[in-house]
């Protein structure tokens, strides 16, 4: 997407996209859990496709963290045992 037409978000924005406070946005960007933004005239923006592209990546992840997590399903052979003959 070209920057002409790209969607710039304000940090309020974002929060509210996510559920959360402006200080956690800040945070979560600290740790580096989050894209960075950018400044414009002293005010904090995202691109919505950097935020998306992020939202996909988290989706991906927890589908791979699922597909971990589910249970295996059993293997069966065509192994034979052996019985011992007990006289009754």
């Amino acid at each position: 997407m070209s920057d002409e037409t790209e969607s710039y978000l304000p940090k309020k924005l974002v929060a509210k996209r996510y559920g959360s406070s402006t200080r956690s946005i800040d945070r979560w960007e600290a740790d580096g859990t989050f894209p960075g933004g950018f400044y414009i005239k002293q005010r904090k923006f995202w691109r919505l496709s950097d935020l998306i592209r992020h939202e996909r990546s988290l989706v991906s992840g927890a589908n791979a963290l699922e597909a971990e997590a589910a249970p295996k399903p059993a293997i069966r052979t065509n192994a034979t045992m052996e019985v011992a003959d007990v006289e009754t």
